[in-house]
C-alpha cells in the first residue's frame, strides 16, 4: 500500500475526475475516495479499507485519539488547485475508535479548555514583549520621537506589516528573532515610521 515519506501511513485520496476501479472495474466518480495500488486507482472495497469511517480535519485532539484507538487508518488527501499541492482532509479509521476518541474528548474538554487558556495568554504575553522590544528599536533609530509614541508606532507596524492580529502564533515566532531581524523591519519601512512620529 502507498504510503507517506514522513509518517508511514497508507495515504488515500479524494478523487476529482471520474475514474474506474483497477481491479472491481466500478465506477469511481469525483468525490470518491480511492487508494493507489501497483496496478492504479482502486476502490476502498478492492483496498480493504471499506470497513473504515471518514473523520474529516478540524479536530486535531480527535484526530490523534482516533488514530491512535484504531488498529488501521488511513490519511485523506486531496488535491488543491489554487496551491498546487496535496491537503489533508481527514482521516479513515474504524467507527469504534472514532466513538472512542470522541467520549474521550468529551470527559477531557475542561483540561483541554484550560490549556487552551493558557496558550492564549502566553501568546499575549509574547506580543507584549515583542512590541515593547520594537519599541526600543524605534527609539534608537528615531531619538526625536515623541515620548510615550514609540509604542503606538510599534503596534502599528507589528499590526500592518507583519499582517497579524491579537493572539496570533506569529508573536511566538517574531519573539525568536533577534534584534538584527528587527533593526532590518525597521530599516525597510523608515518613510512610513517617520510620518507616525510626526503624528502623519
Amino acid at each position: 500500500m502507498k504510503r507517506t515519506k514522513k509518517d508511514k501511513d497508507i495515504v488515500v485520496f479524494i478523487v476529482r475526475r471520474d475514474s474506474v476501479c483497477c481491479e472491481c472495474g466500478e465506477e469511481l466518480f469525483s468525490g470518491r475516495f480511492i487508494h493507489l495500488s501497483d496496478k492504479g486507482a482502486a476502490c476502498l472495497s478492492c483496498a480493504d479499507l471499506d470497513h473504515l469511517s471518514y473523520l474529516p480535519r478540524g479536530n486535531a485532539a480527535l484526530t490523534r485519539r482516533a488514530r491512535k484507538n484504531s488498529g488501521l487508518s488511513a490519511v485523506v488527501l486531496q488535491w488543491s488547485r489554487t496551491r498546487r499541492r496535496y491537503e489533508r482532509q481527514g482521516i479513515l479509521a474504524s467507527p469504534e475508535a472514532i466513538e472512542k476518541a470522541e467520549e474521550e474528548c468529551l470527559d477531557d474538554e475542561e483540561l483541554r479548555e484550560a490549556r487552551r487558556i493558557k496558550a492564549r495568554e502566553k501568546r499575549e504575553e509574547a506580543e507584549l514583549k515583542y512590541v515593547n522590544e520594537f519599541a526600543k528599536e524605534i527609539i534608537s533609530f528615531f531619538p526625536g520621537c515623541p515620548p510615550g509614541r514609540e509604542f503606538k508606532i510599534a503596534d502599528f507596524a507589528c499590526r500592518k506589516y507583519y499582517n497579524t492580529t491579537l493572539n496570533s502564533d506569529h508573536w511566538l515566532r517574531c519573539e525568536k528573532n533577534d534584534k538584527i531581524g528587527t533593526r532590518r523591519s525597521l530599516c525597510k519601512r523608515r518613510k512610513s515610521i517617520r510620518r507616525l512620529s510626526k503624528g502623519e
